[in-house]
């Protein structure tokens, strides 16, 4: 789903801040009402080259059927499986 607009469009930090936060409540964008806003919200959803780096290790390890698993030192269960593969999707 899509986050609504930040209508204080000319306030970039706010824009910004809005933008990281609609990206951590799971929101998959966020509506631009003014051209400026736009990079802004790309950034805040664009995943970081470690989430990318990250993803073929999981799913490597994650052929294997044994339920949540550690990599390095962090457990991976479905919601983190469930991430990798939506980064996957996204970063081809």
């Amino acid at each position: 789903s899509v986050d609504g607009i930040t209508t204080e469009f000319m306030k970039n930090e706010l824009t910004i801040q809005n933008a990281i936060h609609s990206c951590k409540m799971g929101f998959s964008g966020k509506v631009c009402i003014h051209p400026p806003q736009i990079s802004h919200v790309n950034r805040a959803f664009s995943y970081l080259k470690q989430e990318i780096e990250w993803v073929p290790q999981i799913m490597r390890l994650a052929q294997y059927p044994h339920g949540a698993f550690s990599h390095e030192g962090q457990m991976v269960d479905k919601p983190l499986l469930e991430k990798a593969k939506r980064i996957l999707a996204h970063s081809i």
